[in-house]
């Protein structure tokens, strides 16, 4: 082999490697349009659509170990997963806001694994 091919052979192995283990879970959160407001009250409910693509085809880590926690709410409600297409999940979260003198609302969702996991975030305003 000469020394063009082990570069091009090393540089397509660190591609292929840095594009399929590299990536974490893409985790998205969102509120449901009919949901959608500037601004939540103390009492106030709201759905949040929860997407996951787990990006390591193989994972062993079941869909649901998938962990949630809510700050300035609390998680009243959820639907099972459904699977959408190969290592594509979705389900949702109904979640009301608490009186909590928080200023805001953190909706967070993480998967834990050795191959890096994913976390996600959405904040809302609560007024």
């Amino acid at each position: 082999m000469n020394k063009k091919s082990v570069v091009r052979s090393g540089l397509l192995t660190f591609l292929f490697l840095f594009t399929t283990l590299g990536m974490a879970c893409e985790i998205d959160l969102k509120v449901s349009d009919q949901f959608k407001k500037e601004s939540y009250r103390i009492g106030d409910e709201l759905v949040v659509e929860v997407s996951v693509i787990l990006n390591h085809r193989n994972c062993h880590v079941d869909i649901t170990k998938t962990k949630f926690k809510a700050i300035g709410a609390k998680i009243v409600g959820a639907t099972k997963w459904e699977k959408k297409q190969p290592n594509t999940y979705s389900r949702k979260l109904k979640i009301e806001v608490t009186n909590d003198n928080k200023n805001d609302i953190e909706i967070i969702c993480q998967r834990v694994c050795e191959k890096e996991g994913g976390v996600a975030k959405i904040t809302l305003k609560k007024g």
